[in-house]
Formats: C-alpha cells, sequence, structure tokens
C-alpha cells in the first residue's frame, strides 16, 4: 500500500512538475516532441527515487525554501513576458492560473533538491585539520592583492584611464568646477576628488589625473578582497577554498570591469564586503568587540553612507535588526548606532547647508510609487479629477502617460515638480493610496516590473559600459592602451553559465539559501545570520526604492559578499581557530 502511494503521488507530482516547467518554457502546446515526452519520465523517476523524507525538520527548511523560490520563479516568468509592454494586464485569471500551476509544480521538486542539499552540506568540512599550520601575515595579504590587480590588468589597459559613464563624468565634472553637489554624493566626490587633484598635480593631464584614481580603486577594492580571504584562511579555512575564493575575485570578469569602473557603487560594495566579514568575525569572536575591529567598521560605515545615498537605511535597517537579534550587546550597538546615524544626518543636514551642498534629487526615493500612478495614467484607467488636478500640479501627466517605462523612472522623475512635492508629500501617499484602492492589480504588475531584476533571475540587462566619448567640458575620454577585438563579448548572457556572472535574481537566491541553511543548522539562532543582515538591507532598500528594474551596480555589494557569506553558512563555527 505505501509504494502504491508513493507510486500514485510520484505520478502526480511529475505531472504538475513537466506542466510547470512546459509552462515556465512557454512550451505548453507542443508536448507532442518525443524529448519533451521524455522529460517527463525522467521527472517521474527522480520522484520515485527521491519519494519520501526521513527527517521532518530538514524537510520543513527545504520547503520553506523551495515556497520562497518557486513563487517569485513563477511571477517573475510570467511578469517579464509582458515587460516591455506597459499597457497590457499582465495579472489575469489565465496569467494567475499559469502562476499556481507553475508553483505548485515547482515546490516539491525543489524541495527534494534542497532537502538532499542540506543533508550533504552537513557533512562537508571545509576546515583544514592542522590547524597549527603558518598562517598569513600582513605581506601576504598585499601579495595576494597585487596578484589580483595583475588579473585586472587587460581591463585597465582596454579602458583605460577607465570605464565611464554619463554618472562618472559628472563627478569629474563636479571636482573639476568645485561644485558641491550630493546628487552623486558629496562624500565620494570628494573622495576621487582627492586623488584626482593629485593627479593633476603630478601629471597635469586630466586623462592620467584619472588612471591615478582608477589605480588607486584597484589597489583599495584589491585589500578589501584579500582581507577576507586572508581572514577566511587564517580561521582555519581549507586552503582550496581560499584559493577558489581568490580565483572567483581575480578571473571573474564581472569584478575585472568593475575595479576599473568610475561609479561611486564599487567602493560602497567594498564597503559591505568588510562589514560582512566584520561581522562573521564578531560572531566567531564570542559577541566580543575588538578595538581593531571597532575602528575599521567605522570607516567601512562612513563609506556605506557617504558613497551612496541608500547607505543610511542599509544602515538603519542593519542596526534595527541586530539590536533585535542580539541580545548580548544591545545597550552598545544602540549606542553606537545612534552615534554615528546622528553625526549622519548633522553632516547631511545643518554642515551641508552651512557649505550651500547641493541635495540629492528627491524623486529617486519614491520611483516605485511615482512608476505605480505612471502604469495608472499610461493604461488610461479612471482616476478623479481631484486626484487628475493634483498629479499635473506634480508633473505633466499626458507627458508621463506617453513616456512611462516599466524598467526604468529617469522620465518620471525628470518631469517631477520638486517643490510642489516637497512642500506637501502626505497628500502625494493620500493620492497614491486612492488610486491603489481602484487599481491594485495595475500597482502590483508596476511594482513586479520596477523590481523584477532583484528577485527574477533570467533577467538580461546591462550590467557594465565599455569605451566613452567626453562629455562636458573635461578632455577625459576611453583611450585604449591594448585594443582586443570583441573585448566585450566577457559581457554577454550567450556564453555558457553567464547567469552565475550576471544575475542579480540568482545572487538573490543564493543569499537566501545561505541565510536559510544557517538558520537550519544553527537551528533558528538568529544571532547567526547577523553577518547577513548587511546583505538583506541592502536587498530591501532596492525592493523599496529601486529607480531600475536590474541595475547590477547597485547590488554589487551583495555579489562581493556572497562568497564570503556561503563559506561561512557552510562552516561548522566550533572548528574554527581562535586568533
Amino acid at each position: 500500500m505505501n509504494k502504491l502511494r508513493l507510486y500514485f503521488k510520484s505520478i502526480l507530482f511529475s505531472l504538475l512538475t513537466f506542466f510547470a516547467i512546459m509552462i515556465y518554457y512557454n512550451k505548453l502546446y507542443e508536448t507532442y516532441d518525443f524529448m519533451i515526452v521524455l522529460l517527463f519520465f525522467i521527472i517521474l523517476y527522480f520522484y520515485i527515487k527521491n519519494g519520501t523524507f526521513s527527517d521532518s525538520r530538514t524537510k520543513k527548511y527545504s520547503m520553506f525554501l523551495s515556497i520562497i523560490i518557486s513563487l517569485t520563479l513563477s511571477i517573475g516568468t510570467i511578469t517579464y513576458r509582458y515587460i516591455n509592454n506597459p499597457v497590457i494586464s499582465f495579472i489575469n485569471i489565465k496569467n494567475i492560473l499559469k502562476i499556481i500551476i507553475m508553483t505548485m509544480g515547482f515546490i516539491p521538486f525543489f524541495t527534494r533538491i534542497i532537502y538532499f542539499s542540506f543533508l550533504k552540506l552537513s557533512k562537508v568540512n571545509i576546515i583544514k585539520k592542522d590547524n597549527n599550520m603558518k598562517k598569513l601575515k600582513i605581506i601576504h595579504g598585499f601579495l595576494i592583492a597585487l596578484l589580483m590587480i595583475i588579473c585586472w590588468l587587460p581591463y585597465f589597459l582596454r579602458f583605460f584611464p577607465a570605464i565611464m559613464t554619463l554618472d562618472s563624468y559628472y563627478i569629474i565634472h563636479n571636482v573639476n568646477h568645485v561644485i558641491l553637489s550630493d546628487h552623486h554624493t558629496f562624500g565620494f566626490t570628494w573622495f576621487f576628488g582627492i586623488f584626482f587633484n593629485i593627479g593633476m598635480l603630478i601629471f597635469k593631464n586630466m586623462n592620467l589625473a584619472v588612471m591615478f584614481y582608477t589605480i588607486m580603486q584597484m589597489i583599495i577594492l584589491s585589500c578589501i578582497f584579500s582581507f577576507s580571504i586572508r581572514y577566511l584562511y587564517n580561521k582555519g579555512v581549507n586552503k582550496i577554498i581560499c584559493i577558489f575564493l581568490f580565483i572567483i575575485y581575480a578571473i571573474n570578469p564581472l569584478f575585472g570591469y568593475y575595479s576599473v569602473t568610475l561609479w561611486r557603487d564599487i567602493l560602497f560594495s567594498g564597503s559591505v564586503v568588510i562589514i560582512c566579514t566584520l561581522l562573521i568575525d564578531y560572531i566567531w569572536n564570542k559577541y566580543k568587540f575588538k578595538l581593531k575591529n571597532v575602528i575599521i567598521m567605522t570607516l567601512a560605515i562612513i563609506m556605506l553612507l557617504f558613497f551612496r545615498n541608500n547607505g543610511i537605511y542599509v544602515l538603519i535597517f542593519s542596526s534595527i535588526l541586530i539590536i533585535i537579534f542580539d541580545n548580548s550587546n544591545r545597550g552598545k550597538i544602540a549606542l553606537y548606532s545612534i552615534i554615528i546615524i546622528s553625526l549622519y544626518f548633522i553632516i547631511k543636514g545643518p554642515v551641508f547647508d552651512y557649505y550651500k551642498v547641493g541635495k540629492s534629487a528627491t524623486g529617486e526615493a519614491y520611483s516605485i510609487p511615482l512608476q505605480q500612478i505612471a502604469r495608472v495614467l499610461s493604461k488610461k484607467e479612471d482616476i478623479s479629477s481631484d486626484e487628475k488636478k493634483y498629479l499635473d500640479s506634480i508633473f505633466n501627466t499626458e507627458y508621463i502617460s506617453k513616456v512611462y517605462n516599466p524598467i526604468i523612472s529617469d522620465k518620471v522623475k525628470e518631469q517631477m515638480n520638486s517643490e510642489v512635492f516637497n512642500k506637501n508629500k502626505s497628500k502625494f501617499f493620500k493620492v497614491w493610496f486612492t488610486i491603489f484602492l481602484k487599481h491594485p492589480t495595475t500597482y502590483f504588475e508596476s511594482y513586479f516590473s520596477s523590481t523584477l531584476g532583484y528577485w527574477y533571475p533570467n533577467v538580461n540587462y546591462w550590467a557594465t559600459a565599455g569605451e566613452s566619448k567626453a562629455v562636458f567640458d573635461e578632455n577625459v575620454e576611453s583611450k585604449p592602451i591594448i585594443k582586443i577585438k570583441n573585448f566585450n563579448y566577457l559581457t554577454s548572457r550567450k556564453i555558457p553559465f553567464s547567469l552565475f556572472i550576471w544575475s542579480i535574481g540568482l545572487q538573490f537566491y543564493m543569499l537566501l539559501f545561505a541565510t536559510v541553511y544557517k538558520l537550519y543548522i544553527k537551528k533558528f539562532d538568529k544571532k547567526y545570520i547577523i553577518p547577513y543582515i548587511p546583505l538583506w538591507s541592502l536587498w530591501l532598500t532596492m525592493m523599496v526604492a529601486s529607480p531600475v528594474f536590474a541595475e547590477y551596480r547597485y547590488m554589487f555589494g551583495v555579489t562581493a559578499s556572497i562568497p564570503i557569506v556561503i563559506i561561512y553558512s557552510i562552516i561548522n563555527d566550533r572548528k574554527i581557530v581562535d586568533n
């Protein structure tokens, strides 16, 4: 009877998974193909061989993780098919049924894969057996950084003096003309300006001055990665794992490109890596503070706060959650956070006002609600005359309805009257909410479209730039030292396994897996997920206020930290080496 029940359940799950895959690949009506029919029997065999679970606790964690992956994969698949057509309503009965079938079909499939992955990983030991092996000294860390820079040199030589976009040229222009503005973050502009001006003093040439900064950025970024590798090795992580970690940072083209890209996001992301590494040390050091680490953490947090405007939200979210999860040092952490956050608002407020530093654009933080309203206007859905009158006061509704783009809010933000908006923000949210009550599905469609790349792995969107021409009156442009034909093929999604390089959504799944797995092996002791909190806080800021649906550089901090936190996830903490 048990075998009969197993076969019946396996056939049912196989049918659900089979049709889920067919819908996922949009092949539902092509099931006559022999290879596709064969796929059904392969799935059936998989379920028969893996039909039972011996550990209910592992099953619960696996199912929880599977439900999230299955649901996001299903909703994302439907959303992505309609992403470029803002006037089509894709939340309808037909697509909801497809989402339900896909979700129900993927859940048992992913549950089994995750279940057996958890059991296998729990037996893995990546701590070296000989804890008396020589530790890496600081000089060894610098040698690791130097090797990394050598691996990045082709990118530097190919895109000399740096990879630059319009944002980069604004920063160069602001520094060159001493324009005090926080739009591209005053902190990073000031930081870049130091090395740019030193370069100008030495070389008397703008291109070479930018080159000087690029070299400094490569050195800083490589030292950050080297710091984390050296730390893990000295804690007892197997040498092979540390070499593999080095290869990820040195050989992965993403890190090569970004090491020479003039964006504030690069070193901001480096600060996230430092913070995550120090939080791992805090856990492994039994929740004790080291003065050296507090100093380094403070410097990293300053970079976090002043290199990107969403850094303050990352810090606030992280501080609150760490205080909740860590009952051993709540008072100290709360005091430390309050002091830093207070200083931030003093600098951003009275100090910036005194020196007349230009404020960042208001609309950036309200991209998602603005996009939701713009979608309603684009679909010409019903709004009241009072709502129309108010919206006309903050932007041209007729123009917005024509230029609305589901994946980027630039056109909407450019039209916004910040003065009117800032005078009465509560009025905006009141109008936003009343429209939501009338058109909830349109709002959900807009939200899914505006955030898709941060939770769905199959999004294809640009991640890096290439050569550039001078903008404004600065004579700064790409002058490659070496010419490599089709060098940009490395950014192509057509090369095998490119998903592992360019997919933000995949990074989200990996972070999710690592976090749930750590909770699983630590029996839901929440203190152990403290190192993941800054990454989740960064992801959450994108989910709340992202101006672009899949901007890789915004989540580079997660990508750069993922290898480290995955290693942290699978390590048995009791076997680490004490310093």
